[in-house]
């Protein structure tokens, strides 16, 4: 499968003057974490949900995208929470918007990777504002 992928944009290459093959250097960081206060303030997660543990990949060199995943710990009552999301570098902010199954979490990190997030409710009541997180980061 990836050799004829391969031999066809080879084609596409030698038979049209107009191809071009862009290659984006992508990086990949594991073990980015957080510790979290305030996450429980909607109600939805228990108090002890204190950190979150993450991963990225992206062009975060080129473009300064990437995709975020990982989880939201809580210890004493035994509970993780998976995200998906994604984020961009803006100057000297971080932008990264995380989404568990409930709720969509709108960051804001400054270069030190510490920052506030807001929270909203996802589903039938999407956009129902439920409180803030802050996030500091955990070298």
């Amino acid at each position: 499968m990836l050799r004829s992928l391969f031999a066809a944009l080879f084609l596409l290459i030698s038979f049209s003057s107009n191809a071009v093959l862009l290659v984006v250097p992508t990086t990949s960081i594991t073990g980015i974490n957080w510790s979290v206060s305030g996450a429980s303030s909607g109600g939805y997660y228990q108090p002890d949900c204190a950190s979150i543990s993450s991963d990225i990949d992206g062009a975060i060199t080129g473009s300064g995208r990437f995709v975020i995943y990982g989880t939201l710990n809580c210890p004493i009552s035994q509970v993780t929470y998976g995200f998906t999301g994604s984020g961009f570098i803006n100057g000297s902010q971080i932008n990264v918007k995380l989404m568990d199954r409930v709720n969509e979490w709108n960051c804001t990190l400054n270069s030190n990777l510490n920052g506030t997030c807001s929270m909203l409710l996802l589903g039938d009541r999407a956009g129902v504002p439920q409180g803030s997180a802050n996030l500091t980061f955990q070298p």
